[in-house]
């Protein structure tokens, strides 16, 4: 038996799943939103949840429901999915799957397991495989039945997978660094945990992926602070929201991760694709790990913005993250190109008015502040934290001495904020547009000035007609 169809395929984009641990309702709902969109090559990064418990092989299509019905659909619509091994997999059956030619094991026509090792090609792009993690649960569970001592990654698994010489995608269900805050669970899983983790890292250093993609914590980050040339990218699970189960990647693209749309997570598909689109076309042109700073910025911005709208004077309402796009493309178009001003630019809202999400979900200690600063630098935190307004501060009063004494980078930063604020004001406003003018217009004088000697005369003139329609239609100058 040949395993061709998993491996000579050629996907325009491959969906790459976290944890699903035998859930069948939840991985049917994520392949078929992968097919929907016209995906059909799938990888999974361990705990898929292969527990036939004890039911043939060759039964596994007609009894053995998670297999039966996965299967059912990936044939139906002639997709595969490939799989590495996390630490709550059955290892006896794995150890007894049919090998096929190319050393990958089958578990159904459409279904096929990548042993630790695995290096193939898709488009140009290489992909190696490497399951096994720690699991911490042990002592609850039956050896051989429910738990596996080869769940651990060995040296003779790393040593074999080094041999690849480089890939430019890692699949582990192992992270190489901890993600989430660290807990004891005693000195032998402590240790066993770390040693999981450096074998990772090892394969990091030698192989030098462009992305790693992981499971196993149950968390959703993206990371390039510990391997510097490789964004770390970690997956929820199926206890989790259903689009941080997944990433899409392009192989044969230079930076491998699909482009801004595909990246926002569920509660910001509605996006305006023209945005996702110009800043695609901005990333585009410049190297990787400036580019990865930009999709990071994009990416937390509307996860953390995601349960929040803008209302528009019509009632219409839209994704709260459409408004530091537009910031961000505005920059932009008034040719700044600074990658670290850009990502300020996205989450310049995002202190203001997501700190209570950041200090609890994504930051072990610290404030807000310290957060923007540890994932996106010196430069981008201090002009976040130079654009967001303090408690009871009086709007004129920031706007004012931000435009006399703030930093140029900031000052560009709310004058594109402006641009898309007061810019947005109709001519039949009514009383919510009087009073949006008359919160506007008197602030953009002080930043025309300054912009002006600056030199900044692209942004200055569009403020300058956008304070004089707001005169012409409200009389508020």
């Amino acid at each position: 038996m040949n395993t061709s169809q998993f491996l000579a395929r050629s996907p325009e984009r491959v969906r790459v799943f976290g944890d699903w641990h035998g859930n069948v309702q939840f991985a049917l709902n994520q392949i078929e939103r992968g097919l929907r969109e016209g995906i059909t090559t799938f990888v999974h990064v361990g705990d898929f949840g292969l527990w036939p418990f004890g039911i043939p092989r060759d039964q596994w299509t007609t009894r053995y429901g998670f297999v039966r019905e996965i299967q059912t659909l990936l044939e139906e619509h002639g997709a595969v999915l490939g799989f590495i091994d996390g630490n709550h997999e059955d290892f006896g059956v794995l150890a007894k799957l049919l090998v096929s030619d190319e050393g990958m094991g089958v578990v159904s026509a459409n279904i096929f397991y990548i042993p630790r090792g695995t290096v193939w090609e898709w488009c140009g792009t290489q992909f190696g495989g490497m399951g096994g993690a720690v699991s911490i649960d042990r002592a609850m569970r039956k050896p051989g039945l429910t738990w596996f001592p080869e769940e651990f990654i060995t040296t003779a698994d790393v040593e074999r997978t080094k041999r690849a010489g480089s890939v430019d995608v890692l699949f582990t269900h192992e992270a190489p660094q901890l993600p989430v805050p660290k807990h004891s669970f005693g000195p032998a899983i402590d240790a066993d945990c770390e040693q999981s983790r450096r074998m990772v890292a090892t394969l990091v250093d030698t192989l030098k992926p462009k992305v790693l993609i992981h499971g196993h914590y149950h968390f959703a980050y993206s990371s390039t602070d510990e391997f510097p040339g490789t964004e770390v990218i970690g997956l929820d699970c199926d206890m989790g929201i259903g689009r941080d189960n997944y990433v899409d990647l392009v192989p044969g693209t230079p930076h491998l991760l699909a482009g801004m749309r595909d990246l926002l997570p569920e509660a910001g598909r509605g996006v305006e694709p023209e945005l996702c689109s110009r800043l695609d076309q901005y990333l585009s042109g410049m190297s990787k790990s400036r580019a990865d700073l930009v999709s990071r910025a994009a990416h937390y911005a509307a996860r953390l913005h995601s349960n929040q709208v803008r209302t528009g004077f019509d009632g219409s309402k839209s994704p709260y993250i459409n408004h530091p796009m537009r910031v961000a493309l505005k920059l932009i178009d008034w040719g700044i190109s600074n990658p670290e001003v850009i990502a300020a630019a996205l989450l310049h809202d995002t202190v203001e008015d997501c700190s209570d999400l950041i200090e609890t979900y994504l930051i072990r200690e610290g404030t807000a502040e310290q957060w923007v600063r540890l994932q996106f630098g010196p430069r981008a935190a201090g002009i976040v934290s130079e654009v967001t307004n303090s408690k009871g501060q009086i709007y004129r009063d920031k706007i004012v001495d931000l435009a006399e004494r703030g930093s140029s980078d900031a000052l560009l930063v709310k004058a594109a904020d402006l641009v898309d604020n007061a810019g947005s004001v109709p001519s039949n406003g009514g009383h919510r547009g009087l009073r949006l003018a008359e919160k506007y217009q008197p602030v953009i004088p002080a930043a025309v000035g300054r912009l002006r000697r600056l030199g900044y005369k692209s942004a200055a003139d569009e403020l300058t007609a956008i304070a004089a329609n707001l005169d012409a239609i409200f009389g508020t100058g």
